[in-house]
């Protein structure tokens, strides 16, 4: 457990100093860390040290790895597991895989995390929102401006603030 959570302090450092290669590598080096461990490491949430570690995968242009990531952890949840944590993973999977030439259906795969997350805090349901907004883009512009306009609504009903620039940015984007 101590090495974990030095794992996991290092990438946050890693991070907060522009360094998304070795946050990756030390959030990477966290996961294995609790994957491997005899006893269960039982204050570590797995699930949002795999989204930050992919996050730092995305930032420092591996993309790829960070969907890897994010299917392992997906394929480790038990079918009965939680929909928040599947949301917010599926979230994540969505966000990265518009960013690669895949086959899977970005769209798809965002609509399934609101599905899940419709009744999870605000702030998981708009990031969803936002992702399934984008995942629409301009194939579907006024589907994917009538969400953004939604999650717009919620975010700034509970004052967070990041998404809703992101939302509004979306939104002119659209």
């Amino acid at each position: 457990p101590v090495a974990v959570r030095a794992s996991i302090e290092a990438g946050e450092e890693a991070l907060a100093v522009g360094g998304p290669a070795e946050a990756a590598t030390h959030f990477l080096d966290a996961l294995e860390l609790v994957d491997t461990s005899r006893t269960p490491v039982g204050e570590v949430d797995t699930f949002v040290l795999a989204r930050r570690c992919a996050e730092a995968l995305i930032a420092s242009g591996r993309v790829q790895k960070a969907v890897k990531v994010l299917r392992a952890r997906l394929a480790m949840l038990p079918l009965e597991g939680s929909d928040t944590d599947r949301g917010q993973l599926l979230t994540a999977l969505a966000s990265a895989l518009m960013l690669t030439d895949t086959t899977d259906s970005p769209r798809e795969i965002a609509a399934e995390a609101v599905d899940l997350l419709r009744n999870a805090p605000p702030k998981l349901l708009v990031r969803a929102l936002l992702v399934q907004a984008q995942s629409l883009g301009g194939w579907h512009a006024d589907e994917a401006r009538a969400i953004a306009v939604r999650a717009l609504e919620l975010a700034e009903r509970h004052d967070l603030t990041t998404l809703a620039v992101e939302l509004h940015t979306t939104v002119a984007g659209l």
